[in-house]
C-alpha cells in the first residue's frame, strides 16, 4: 500500500510581479516544514530568504536553511540566487548551493513562462538545469495551470516530465491566498503528488506561505 506524507510548511512566497519589480526593493521570507508518513517518519526543514531588486529586472538573493530528514544527521544548507525578467511573462534564473549533499548542491539554471489566458486561467511551464558537484547534470521540464476562482482562492495542477527527477509526475491541489496588509502576504495550500515511479509513495502536502515586502 502507498505511504501517505503530510507535509505542513512555511515557504517564501512572493507579492504581485508588478510590486516586487522595482529597483530597491527587498522581499524577505521563511520556510519550514514537516513530514508525517504512516510508517512513521518525520523530517524537518526550517529556513529563510532574502532578495534585493538591482533594478527592475534583476534580483539578487540568499538563502539559509537546516534539515533534518529521517535516519540521517541534521545539514545547513547555504545558497545563493539571481533572476532576470526579460518581461512580466518570461524570466531566467540561477541559483547555486553551497552545501555539499544537499538536494540544492551545485548549479542550477532555468527558466520560465507564465501568462494568464483570462481573468481566472493561468498556465506556465519551466526548463531547469541541475549540475551537483562531482555528479552527472539533469534536466527537467515541467508544465502547470491554474484557475482561480476568485481572487483568494484557487486551483492548480502541474506535471513533471522528467524520469527521475524529483519533480517528476503529476501534482494537483488548491489553494488560498490573501494580503495580510500592502506589504505582507500570505498564502496556503493542499497538495496530492503522484510519483509514477515503481513503488514510489504518493504524497499529500499541506503548505502555507508568509512573505514581506520592502520599499
Amino acid at each position: 500500500m502507498k505511504k501517505i506524507i503530510l507535509i505542513i510548511a512555511l515557504a517564501f512566497i512572493g507579492l504581485n510581479v508588478n510590486a516586487q519589480n522595482q529597483k530597491g526593493a527587498i522581499l524577505l521570507g521563511g520556510s519550514s516544514n514537516g513530514n508525517i508518513t504512516l510508517s512513521p517518519t518525520t523530517n524537518i526543514n526550517l529556513g529563510a530568504n532574502f532578495h534585493y531588486f538591482l533594478s527592475d529586472k534583476i534580483a539578487v538573493g540568499a538563502g539559509v536553511g537546516f534539515a533534518k530528514l529521517d535516519g540521517l544527521d541534521a545539514t545547513n544548507t547555504i545558497s545563493l540566487a539571481g533572476r532576470y525578467y526579460l518581461n512580466s511573462k518570461m524570466y531566467g534564473n540561477v541559483t547555486y548551493g553551497l552545501t555539499e549533499g544537499a538536494l540544492n548542491e551545485g548549479l542550477t539554471v532555468g527558466a520560465g513562462y507564465q501568462m494568464m489566458l483570462s481573468d481566472k486561467i493561468a498556465i506556465g511551464g519551466g526548463l531547469g538545469f541541475h549540475k551537483p558537484d562531482g555528479m552527472d547534470a539533469e534536466t527537467t521540464i515541467s508544465l502547470a495551470g491554474r484557475y482561480y476562482l476568485n481572487s483568494k482562492m484557487y486551483g492548480n495542477v502541474t506535471y513533471g516530465l522528467t524520469e527521475g527527477a524529483l519533480n517528476e509526475g503529476l501534482t494537483v491541489g488548491a489553494g488560498y491566498q490573501m494580503m495580510l496588509s500592502d506589504k505582507v502576504a500570505f498564502l496556503s495550500g493542499l497538495d496530492y503528488w503522484m510519483n509514477p515511479a515503481e513503488g514510489a509513495d504518493a504524497s499529500i502536502s499541506l503548505n502555507m506561505g508568509i512573505s514581506v515586502f520592502i520599499r
